[in-house]
């Protein structure tokens, strides 16, 4: 059994456990905000797509840069990711090419890149597990500050344009004919999951991070109908999820990633539960 006491002191102690803890709150923050959206937009497999993408720029940059080089892995990474995310989003907005199977396309093939561009020209190995399932030794002071940089930036794309996202959200054709630029905010919107996305995979990991981006607005519109009020749930629920399946992959030494996406959803389906 873990001991919670113990865990929890560790927190205090560990240096590591502390970014690991704030890493994930913002991690929490930021797809809890961009979840409903997700949701109620069907994109769930652009986020899976996304995802799995990510493992072909972390590729590239262990090719490029070592270890040490936190910030040119991470940019490394988010650049290839944003490449990605222009051409999905490119080719999904107004369906001009099927949505299912560029997504099916990007899906695998980048994942596989990934992994074969690595094994051929990666500089120095390192375990490719922590970035697929998440580690908290991963976790510096510079991802923190990015994850920081990334909440606030978020945060203010969605709710100082609020009423363009609901408007988009629930009737997209009525919004293109009223003068909104709904190509701009699909790209844009787009772009922020490509963010967040390459942003949380040492936390979550690239298999598991979308996770984050599902089952928290997936509950919140089982619980409510009104986009603020679904918010304001999915952000609570991931941040509670988030942090308590931190602690139990710190105590029960799991990985952090799938610890906090299984701890997610089986309280997400006691919930459910509940509210039927």
């Amino acid at each position: 059994m873990i001991d919670f006491f113990l865990t929890l002191k560790d927190f205090i102690e560990y240096e590591f456990l502390q970014l690991a803890l704030v890493g994930t709150i913002l991690v929490a923050i930021c797809s809890g905000i961009l979840s409903p959206f997700v949701v109620s937009k069907r994109l769930a497999f652009i986020g899976s797509a996304l995802s799995h993408s990510t493992l072909l720029g972390v590729a590239i940059g262990f090719c490029l840069f070592s270890t040490e080089q936190i910030f040119n892995l991470y940019l490394t990474t988010l650049l290839i990711t944003l490449i990605i995310v222009a051409i999905l989003a490119k080719y999904t907005y107004r369906e001009t090419l099927p949505a299912d199977s560029m997504i099916g396309i990007f899906l695998t093939t980048s994942m596989g890149l990934g992994i074969l561009v690595y094994t051929l020209f990666a500089k120095e190995k390192v375990d490719l597990m922590s970035y697929l399932f998440g580690n908290i030794l991963l976790i510096s002071s510079i991802d923190i500050i990015i994850l920081f940089i990334l909440t606030l930036f978020t945060g203010f794309i969605i709710f100082n344009y609020f009423s363009t996202w609901v408007h988009i959200n629930f009737d997209e054709e009525s919004a293109r004919i009223s003068g909104i630029n709904t190509k701009f905010y699909h790209h844009l919107f787009y772009f922020l999951m490509g963010i967040v996305i390459t942003s949380s995979i040492k936390i979550a990991g690239t298999v598991l991070v979308n996770t984050f981006l599902l089952v928290p607005g997936t509950l919140a519109l089982k619980l409510s109908n009104d986009l603020k009020t679904m918010m304001k749930i999915s952000v609570l629920f991931s941040i509670a999820t988030a942090v308590f399946g931190l602690i139990l992959a710190n105590g029960l030494d799991l990985p952090l990633g799938a610890t906090m996406a299984s701890f997610q959803f089986f309280l997400f389906i006691i919930l459910i539960k509940i509210k039927s």
